[in-house]
């Protein structure tokens, strides 16, 4: 699958640089392959541009192009709802995300959305659920974590953030962000609505980006995403405060992270041919390139185990596994909220956590074990 992520990668760079592909490319693709390949990554209707740009229209490539077109206006529409919603009751908005970046690329569609990430005034977060129930979406998920997940057929996908960043993952950047408020910027055209500076919402793409990288994983996209702003602030003739970025990123502690993944993007995608990559920068796009848009489960299994490790607990695989099995009661809690008033409870909620994992998550219990005897670390 490595030379069919390669073709995928220069079929994305001729849709991005409006580019026909070659004959020869063309004639070495595996059509099916390719398509697997493109889901995986969520390149599909920019990949079925760049065919079309060379003359072949497959109805399957057709129609992923013309549902990404369809879910973006719909998405669009479902989302000016809400924000008259929003504006009508005086609360803040900021759109986050795919919603900022998906103009920037040349075509409608071309960068497929998942959803629609907003951030919001958290009081009013009872009140966004009501206006959003009574609209025919179902709250799939609420007051579990730092966004509230809304879904309402055919594909409407709504996540209501209340804060920037998840709670747990990296102290360093959960404070950093604690306090989003400080960084909205009021829209000239909306009385509610908000947005970030160019290099705040930099900052927080690679932020967001750093996160899944060193969770589950991060494809392709984030690096046409990264690459994609930075050349659309160089045409509307925006210049980066480097001096601003350069001070923010040491606080963050990205600023290692912040310059690979902003040169990687440019090496991989300022022409339709890649160019000589140095071995760091080949293993950096290979990584990329098997962890599809939204990383492997495998992945984030691995790097969770290697963290805890090389950790300040300086832990074993084993006392991960003890970990895991028996977690302290501060993490149970999000599960079995009664632990704050019954601590004793607790090897109760163990076992229920057990047999609920054995019986629902079978999968990823077998997978968890199996890189588990995979890691070197006794």
């Amino acid at each position: 699958m490595r030379k069919t992520a390669y073709q995928m990668r220069e079929l994305a760079a001729c849709a991005l640089h409006g580019k026909v592909p070659s004959q020869e490319l063309l004639a070495q693709v595996d059509p099916e392959k390719l398509y697997i390949m493109c889901q995986f990554h969520c390149l599909t209707a920019m990949v079925a541009v760049a065919l079309r740009s060379a003359g072949i229209r497959s109805p399957r490539w057709e129609e992923e192009h013309v549902k990404a077109v369809r879910k973006s206006i719909l998405l669009a529409a479902e989302r000016r709802k809400l924000c008259e919603f929003l504006e009508q009751n005086g609360i803040w908005y900021l759109p986050l995300k795919g919603i900022v970046l998906e103009p920037m690329y040349p075509e409608i569609g071309m960068r497929q959305m998942a959803d629609n990430d907003i951030l919001y005034d958290k009081t009013a977060r009872d009140k966004v659920r009501t206006f959003l129930t009574a609209n025919g979406y179902q709250a799939i998920s609420f007051g579990k974590s730092h966004h509230d997940v809304y879904q309402k057929p055919p594909v409407y996908h709504f996540e209501m953030h209340v804060s920037l960043y998840p709670a747990g993952r990296e102290k360093r950047i959960e404070a950093y962000y604690a306090n989003p408020e400080r960084l909205l910027r009021k829209d000239t055209d909306h009385r509610f609505g908000c947005h970030m500076t160019a290099e705040d919402f930099y900052l927080y793409m690679i932020a967001h980006t750093h996160k899944h990288a060193t969770g589950c994983g991060t494809g392709l996209r984030a690096l046409l995403d990264i690459y994609v702003y930075y050349v659309y602030l160089q045409q509307k003739s925006e210049v980066l405060d480097w001096a601003y970025l350069t001070a923010e990123l040491r606080q963050l502690g990205l600023s290692e992270f912040e310059q690979q993944m902003r040169q990687l993007s440019l090496r991989v995608f300022s022409a339709v041919e890649l160019p000589a990559l140095s071995a760091d920068e080949r293993k950096q796009l290979e990584s990329c390139l098997i962890s599809g848009a939204y990383g492997t489960v495998q992945q984030g299994i691995q790097r969770q185990m290697q963290a805890y490790c090389a950790g300040e607990t300086g832990g074993t695989k084993w006392h991960y596994l003890v970990q895991r099995v028996f977690p302290p009661r501060a993490v149970c809690q999000a599960r079995f909220p009664a632990l704050k008033r019954y601590p004793f409870l607790l090897p109760v909620c163990w076992v229920i956590r057990l047999v609920q994992a054995v019986i629902t998550q079978r999968k990823h219990l077998l997978l968890e074990l199996r890189c588990f005897k995979e890691l070197r670390n006794d």
